[in-house]
């Protein structure tokens, strides 16, 4: 699986159990679905480029009240 598998947040997408158990749970643990729906979700991170985007592209949007930030975090703590 991990060599069949793009890149997650710099290293190989195998390697983050968090990561692959969300997929399996949202496929009601059928591997073969799981693994498609996580290589799907990779390439269309990979070829829109998501790890580059930051608020700072956003300025614009920003400025309208079009986009805002959530000062709420996850339960990983990480910002949403």
């Amino acid at each position: 699986l991990g060599d069949r598998l793009p890149r997650w947040r710099g290293r190989p997408a195998a390697e983050d159990d968090g990561l692959l158990w969300w997929f399996l749970r949202d496929r009601r643990l059928d591997v073969d679905k799981a693994e498609q729906k996580l290589q799907d979700a990779l390439r269309w991170r990979q070829s829109f480029r998501v790890e580059r985007l930051g608020p700072e592209l956003f300025s614009r949007e920003m400025r309208a009240r079009k986009a805002y930030l959530h000062h709420q975090r996850d339960r990983a703590g990480r910002p949403v």
